[in-house]
C-alpha cells in the first residue's frame, strides 16, 4: 500500500512539473487586449491608466484623482500595446498573478491593482493595499515609466 501510494504521488508530482501546474505566473505571447493599472493613495492622489480595444481602435485612458491633474484618452498604436506586453514578460510582471493582500492595519495607505487580459484568454489579476509582490517598487516603476510616456 506504502509503495502504491508513492508511486501515485510521484506520478502527480512529474505530472505538475512537466505540464507547469503550480508555476505562479508564466509569460504570455498574445496580444493584450485589456489593460487597466491604477494605484494611489489618500494622501499622494490616485493614478489609473487602461487601454483597450473600442470601435476598432486602441483607446488609451489616464486620469487622476484625489489632487493628481491627469485626464487624458487618446488612440495609441498597436505597436505600443505590444511594448507593454513585452515590458510585462522582460520585468515578470505576470508573477503578480493572484497577488490578493491587505494589511488591515493602514487605514489611510498605499493600493493598487492591475488586470491584463490577453486574446488567448490568458489574464494577470493582482492587488494590495499595505502589502506588494516582490520587487514590486522596481517593476511598478518601469510599468509607470512606460504610461507616462504613452501620456506625451
Amino acid at each position: 500500500m506504502k509503495k502504491s501510494l508513492l508511486l501515485f504521488l510521484l506520478i502527480i508530482g512529474a505530472f505538475f512539473v512537466v505540464t507547469g501546474c503550480g508555476e505562479k505566473g508564466k509569460p504570455n505571447e498574445s496580444a493584450i487586449s485589456v489593460f487597466s493599472y491604477h494605484y494611489g493613495s489618500f494622501f499622494e492622489g490616485y493614478y489609473g491608466y487602461d487601454i483597450e480595444y473600442t470601435d476598432g481602435k486602441i483607446m488609451f485612458t489616464a486620469k487622476g484623482s484625489n489632487g493628481v491633474d491627469l485626464d487624458i484618452n487618446k488612440d495609441i498604436d498597436k505597436a505600443k500595446l505590444d511594448e507593454l506586453a513585452k515590458l510585462i514578460n522582460e520585468e515578470k510582471i505576470y508573477k503578480w498573478n493572484d497577488f490578493s493582500e491587505s494589511d488591515d492595519n493602514v487605514m489611510d495607505g498605499y493600493g493598487f491593482g492591475l488586470k491584463v487580459e490577453y486574446e488567448d484568454g490568458g489574464y494577470i489579476e493582482a492587488s494590495g493595499y499595505g502589502k506588494y509582490p516582490d520587487d514590486y517598487d522596481k517593476h511598478h516603476k518601469a510599468l509607470v515609466t512606460f504610461l507616462e510616456s504613452l501620456c506625451k
